[in-house]
């Protein structure tokens, strides 16, 4: 059973406001911002260069606040909203709304759930930034709604058609302890915190966007490449084991991909999450954001091998007897192609 991460909650500190002034009554930046492109800005809405009569207008209303050299570095001197705004609540809501089908089945909190409330998630961003929604962010959106209903849809046949799944469901939802009520509270506020983390990249690019700050769709470019190429990896691997499934339920899959990896499935969907943290690159605007991106992403990525770790468990305690299966784990790596890892049974840490 895969167990999420703790969560971390983080305070922005951010000491230069946005004022309100012109005749459009739009949000001004920053003067740094205006010292940086030398007296000459252009901001996320593509306004031409201001001449340098109102570029001194600006200075003197923000009082040339001049941030310090590592800010800058860090890109971190623009005015950014706080990392839990109201955006980000509803967007928590959704996750915890659609999870919350695991008080139905425990196993849905991690499974249909956990599709769905990606599915949600994303549906909420289009309707909540439709506004200031741009083809880089509407395509990782399109990918993220497309990744979860696949996911979710993969799992709800595969339960209803699968013979050798069906038998294996009580054994994957045994747990050590019984399943109590603050149990499962627990799990369902934990993953529903999860899943809208793991969608905030792409959250904090459509709302610094709509602030008007500075973002960079072509690490939003990159990223949505590597989730399609994660979607594609993963959906190939979950077809293959099914068909095999199909033809021989009472035999190991070793065929197609994987006789790369032993857990082809699990790492399309670590390739997928990949590409949504590589699109916070260039958006991502404070120390805050930053954390909880990186804290979602290092989440499902313990979770995946956690995952490996469960299944090669399973796996040794169902075919272990077998030669053609302890060939098959000693020459094949279990998760990621080329690096000699060939169990995690002894990574105790790894809970999946």
């Amino acid at each position: 059973m895969r167990e999420s991460e703790g969560v971390f909650f983080v305070k922005v500190f951010q000491d230069v406001a946005f004022r309100w002034s012109w005749e459009n009554n739009q949000p001004h930046l920053p003067s740094s911002i205006a010292q940086r492109t030398k007296n000459s800005v252009e901001d996320a809405s593509g306004r031409l260069p201001m001449p340098n009569s109102e570029l001194a207008q600006r200075k003197a209303a923000v009082g040339c606040w001049h941030p310090p050299p590592l800010l800058i570095s860090l890109n971190l001197c623009y005015t950014a909203p706080m990392v839990f705004s109201s955006s980000f609540l509803a967007l928590l809501c959704v996750a915890l709304v659609l999870s919350g089908l695991g008080w139905y089945r425990f196993l849905y909190f991690l499974s249909v759930g956990y599709g769905l409330a990606v599915v949600g998630c994303s549906v909420s961003l289009i309707v909540l930034y439709s506004d200031c929604l741009q083809p880089s962010s509407f395509t990782l959106c399109f990918l993220l709604i497309l990744y979860g209903l696949r996911l979710s849809g993969f799992l709800l046949i595969r339960e209803m058609k699968s013979t050798s799944y069906k038998k294996a469901l009580p054994q994957l939802t045994q747990t050590s302890k019984p399943i109590t009520f603050p149990f499962k509270l627990m799990i369902w506020l934990s993953v529903a915190i999860l899943y809208a983390m793991q969608v905030s990249p792409v959250f904090f690019r459509l709302d610094n966007v709509s602030r008007m700050l500075p973002t960079n769709w072509v690490w939003a470019s990159i990223g949505g490449l590597v989730m399609a190429f994660g979607i594609a990896l993963e959906s190939w691997a979950d077809l293959q084991k099914y068909q095999a499934k199909q033809q021989n339920p009472h035999r190991f899959c070793d065929t197609g991909l994987y006789r790369m990896v032993r857990c082809p499935n699990y790492l399309g969907e670590i390739i997928f999450w990949t590409g949504c943290f590589i699109s916070g690159i260039g958006s991502n605007q404070t120390v805050g954001q930053w954390l909880v991106s990186t804290l979602g992403y290092l989440s499902i990525v313990y979770i995946m091998f956690g995952g490996a770790r469960r299944l090669e468990i399973r796996q040794n305690k169902n075919y272990g007897d077998d030669p053609e299966y302890q060939c098959y784990v000693k020459n094949t790596p279990i998760l990621i192609p080329l690096v000699p890892l060939y169990h995690l049974e002894q990574y105790t840490f790894l809970k999946g």
